[in-house]
């Protein structure tokens, strides 16, 4: 299995946002400390032409890979045909740089409420993930789906439903390994399902740990058996990117810098890889 490790923007935005600091002005030292801690990728969303040129320069002066960026947009509206073409707008922005996976969550409808979409609205979502995977296929781009818990809810109804109705060759899975943990009750048995059920089509991974239900600060032994998930991908000829999520919530601990956690989180994973 290869070994391309890097790290998702969202954590190190996070720490930052405690600190009261805008990550974007800190991004040049925020990629000094990935390249410190023997990273090799970075993801995030690109949005303007500006972001992607800073972005091309400060990658490549590290020896920094971009291999995937994360869009969120909404998908299950009457105008998701717009919202298909601003995810390819992205895409081609990131391409340059080296993009070859668009991971994608679409918005739910809400973040906090249980409210789960209807089924007229996943049927345009599916419509809009099976036209996002096909322009990306025609960029030589790949379309990766990506979930939180509301995907989750209601038997993993809408999770399903766009694994079902969207075909393959259009959309690859994002292993979400721990939101697929806490989004169906904790379980490393529902990880390990999806695997079964989709295993051939992940092509990229969100990696996170916690201990005792608590998102860790680092990326170790813990809750989600990524030992047997990593033996899996193997076993899958898993050849896509590693991407660390090491994000906080209440009760995450705090006895290391955010270098020194990935730094750990590095060794651990070439450990046990």
């Amino acid at each position: 299995m290869k070994e391309l490790i890097g790290t998702q923007v969202y954590p190190w935005l996070q720490y930052y946002r405690a600190d009261g600091k805008n990550w974007k002005d800190h991004l040049p030292e925020i990629l000094d400390q990935v390249k410190e801690a023997g990273l090799d990728a970075w993801e995030q969303t690109i949005e303007s032409e500006a972001e992607a040129d800073r972005l091309s320069v400060l990658l490549r002066y590290r020896d920094l890979e971009m291999v995937s960026i994360y869009a969120g947009n909404e998908l299950h509206g009457d105008n998701f045909e717009e919202e298909v073409k601003s995810v390819l707008t992205q895409a081609r922005l990131a391409k340059p740089l080296g993009a070859r996976y668009v991971v994608c969550n679409p918005k739910p409808i809400s973040w906090t409420e249980p409210t789960g979409k209807n089924d007229q609205q996943l049927t345009r979502q599916a419509k809009a993930l099976q036209l996002l995977g096909e322009g990306l296929a025609e960029e030589g781009m790949q379309l990766s789906y990506h979930v939180h818990t509301p995907e989750l809810r209601n038997g993993a109804r809408e999770f399903h439903h766009m694994m079902v109705n969207v075909t393959p060759e259009a959309m690859g899975l994002c292993l979400e390994t721990h939101w697929i943990y806490r989004g169906c009750g904790d379980s490393n048995h529902a990880v390990l399902d999806v695997m079964t059920l989709y295993g051939d089509r992940i092509n990229t991974t969100h990696l996170r740990q916690s201990q005792k239900s608590i998102w860790d600060e680092t990326f170790q032994d813990g809750d989600v058996d990524h030992r047997e998930i990593f033996r899996r991908l193997r076993k899958l000829d898993y050849s896509g990117p590693l991407t660390l999520e090491m994000a906080i919530e209440e009760g995450t601990p705090k006895t290391m810098s955010h270098a020194a956690a990935h730094r750990q989180a590095k060794k651990y994973l070439t450990d046990i890889l």
